[in-house]
């Protein structure tokens, strides 16, 4: 398991992208911000929800519905946003900082 990989969500429509730091892998939760298909996204905010692609399909992140979630309930990797570091970050840091 690495930084930005991707997790089906149990229960919902998306993703899980785990956007915790490799350097705390020993914990036995991790910081998620889920990624919803685009077409159930109303309006996605500027810097703050970046549409990213995987297998032809166009997803948003949305940062601030970010949560942890125990190791054990995330299931098997589906794939990987790691390509997408920079827009991930720039999201967080949107609300983190407002910028």
């Amino acid at each position: 398991m690495a930084q930005f990989d991707m997790f089906a969500r149990r229960g919902g429509p998306g993703l899980l992208v785990d956007c915790q730091a490799d350097a705390l892998s020993r914990l036995s939760t991790r910081f998620v911000v889920p990624a919803l298909p685009r077409d159930i996204v109303p309006a996605p905010v500027t810097h703050l929800n970046p549409v990213l692609e995987f297998e032809n399909q166009r997803f948003v992140l949305l940062p601030q519905n970010a949560a942890t979630v125990l190791l054990r309930e995330l299931g098997q990797t589906v794939g990987s946003f790691a390509a997408h570091r920079f827009e991930i970050m720039n999201a967080i840091d949107m609300l983190l900082t407002g910028y």
